[in-house]
């Protein structure tokens, strides 16, 4: 008999996962039910998903894919091309070190992140995954777009609003809702101009600069950012 498995994959902080988790555990259709968490790999992957780890790229995970051939290579082709630029500019904005990389290492990032979550779903016969629409550190935008190939059912759920709660089943469906049932009216909203500098991302942005303390890393992140614009 297929195990049925469910992979919770939202970006909240290991308290709230963990009640999330038990809330599905009482009332579960599911023979097992996984969840990403904040907290490292202390000696070897187990049965979570560890966002830390998989920012710093850590020996865990590299032992982890080590030995690990890709299965779908149609789904590695297909990524890597539309999407592999995408991925770039998301590690370039998690830490100051990546700016330094070149496109073969910036490959070679994409292949252990890829090998990792097509590893682990496969591994562990996922069946469906709740996330989250967004994604911003890279392999969490692999998370959305490899689970198509494996047959994967993945449910893309947020409630940015009070009382509101928007879902879709397809990741390029975010924001038209065309593939899921109407479940209330359109109301009216007002959109308010905000300063631009309150942005968090404009402040995540200038925060990791300021700690480059290393006038080699300020020169690099100048440079990138003028070939960016320009």
């Amino acid at each position: 008999m297929n195990e049925n498995n469910l992979l919770i994959f939202f970006n909240y902080d290991d308290k709230i996962l963990n009640k999330f988790k038990s809330k599905f555990n009482e009332n579960s259709i599911f023979d097992k039910i996984y969840n990403v968490s904040w907290s490292r790999y202390k000696s070897k992957v187990l049965d979570t998903v560890s966002i830390s780890s998989l920012i710093d790229f850590d020996k865990f995970v590299l032992n982890y894919v080590q030995d690990y051939k890709i299965s779908e290579n149609k789904a590695y082709k297909e990524i890597y091309q539309k999407n592999f630029t995408n991925y770039s500019a998301m590690l370039l904005r998690r830490t100051r070190k990546e700016i330094s990389f070149n496109s073969l290492e910036f490959r070679h990032l994409f292949n252990i992140h890829f090998k990792f979550i097509e590893k682990f779903l496969i591994t562990k016969k996922i069946k469906l995954i709740l996330m989250g629409p967004s994604s911003s550190a890279g392999f969490d935008l692999l998370f959305q777009l490899i689970p198509k190939y494996l047959n994967i059912k993945v449910i893309y759920a947020e409630n940015f609003h009070s009382q509101k709660f928007f879902y879709t089943t397809k990741f390029g469906d975010w924001g038209y809702f065309k593939n899921v049932p109407k479940l209330f009216e359109k109301n009216k909203v007002n959109i308010y101009e905000k300063d631009p500098i309150e942005l968090f991302y404009i402040k995540q942005f200038t925060t990791a600069y300021n700690r480059s303390y290393n006038l080699y890393h300020k020169i690099l992140f100048i440079k990138m950012i003028i070939k960016l614009l320009f």
